[in-house]
C-alpha cells in the first residue's frame, strides 16, 4: 500500500486510468519478484499460474494483471483521501 501511495502521489495530475496501470504494473512487478524468491527460490510453491494463458514462469499473468489494475480504482482514491488527511 505504501508504495501504491508513493506512486500515486507521483502521478497525482496522471489520468486514472493511467494510474491504474502503473499501479498494476508495480503490483505485478512486486508479485513477480516475491514469486521467484519464495516460489522458484526457496521452493514454497505459494502460487503456480503455470495453467493461466500468458503466465510468466508461473509467477505473473496477464488476468491477475488486470484485476490488479481494476483494484487500484479505489486504493487510488483511497491514496488521495489519505494524502489530503496526512499532509499539508
Amino acid at each position: 500500500m505504501m508504495l501504491l501511495y508513493r506512486l500515486f502521489g507521483k502521478l497525482a495530475g496522471v489520468p486514472l486510468v493511467f494510474r491504474c496501470v502503473a499501479g498494476g504494473g508495480l503490483i505485478t512487478a512486486v508479485e513477480f519478484a516475491t514469486g521467484l524468491i519464495v516460489n522458484i527460490g526457496m521452493g514454497w510453491r505459494v502460487w503456480d499460474y503455470s495453467a493461466v494463458p500468458g503466465n510468466l514462469f508461473g509467477q505473473v499473468c496477464p488476468l491477475y494483471t488486470a484485476l490488479w489494475m481494476a483494484l487500484c480504482l479505489p486504493v487510488s482514491r483511497l491514496a488521495a483521501l489519505l494524502r489530503k488527511r496526512l499532509e499539508p
